[in-house]
């Protein structure tokens, strides 16, 4: 072993050492009562949202269909309900911007038809989370949060947008069209567009940093439990849709 080598080692071993002093003297999980039972704090975040469907299912002649994900944003307000130092019941209510992408290709070999549609659809959320908070001690002016919770959610708008391109062959010729359509993103389904209902539910899980007792900054996982799609009879199977989200969030607690 080198002389190098060997500072390098007595270096790392003394970073280890102040760290575990000091993760020894914040208590690393702090189960005294807390010193302040209720607590505000407001929220802002960017998202990424998508859907998960069976869209291949549902239409016969579908040959490729795909959900890509689409950036959103957040901004809410949570309810800090502090009942130990290491524990926290958090209620929140937020307004959510999402939005995701869609692929389509279409094939009817009957009338030899290709069609390809590019969709963008954009919709609106309330969203009323309960979180349990897990905070644990890194030093005096670090947490590190560990949350948890259902979350329920109600839509209040949206659209999807389509902009389609099809091919077909009559008597030798290749006809060319193209166009754009627009439809409401919350509602029933016809027999060409799935449509969502209104209502969701699932369950939000995450982790982040708290700085100073006031400054926080986490990322959340939202997975819906719910079918959101509204089906039809003219679909081949009933469609299944269920909503996920990403979210990185700033926060600030008074």
């Amino acid at each position: 072993m080198n002389k190098s080598t060997f500072k390098h080692i007595i270096v790392a071993l003394f970073l280890f050492a102040t760290c575990f002093n000091q993760l020894t003297a914040s208590e690393f999980m702090d189960s005294s009562p807390a010193s302040k039972p209720i607590g505000l704090g407001i929220r802002l975040g960017i998202t990424s949202s998508s859907v998960g469907m069976n869209t291949k299912d549902i239409y016969p002649d579908l040959k490729k269909g795909i959900t890509e994900w689409g950036a959103g944003f957040e901004v809410g307000a949570v309810v800090n309900l502090n009942i130990k130092n290491f524990f926290t019941l958090q209620p929140g209510f937020f307004f959510q911007n999402k939005s995701y992408n869609s692929t389509l290709i279409n094939m009817n070999s009957a009338n030899q038809k290709l069609e390809n549609a590019l969709g963008h659809s954009r919709f609106y959320y309330f969203q009323i989370p309960v979180l349990c908070s897990f905070r644990f001690n890194i030093t005096n002016e670090l947490k590190w949060n560990v949350d948890f919770g259902p979350y329920f959610a109600f839509g209040i708008g949206g659209d999807t947008k389509y902009e389609s391109f099809s091919t077909e062959i009559n008597n030798g010729n290749a006809i060319i069209e193209s166009r754009d359509y627009k439809y409401d993103y919350f509602g029933d389904s016809n027999s060409y567009n799935v449509r969502m209902k209104s209502f969701d539910w699932g369950f939000k899980i995450g982790t982040g940093l708290t700085f100073l007792q006031h400054y926080s900054l986490s990322v959340y996982y939202n997975i819906g439990c719910k079918n959101v799609a509204n089906n039809h009879q003219s679909f081949l199977k009933d469609p299944s849709a269920k909503n996920k989200q990403w979210s990185f969030t700033l926060g600030y607690d008074f």
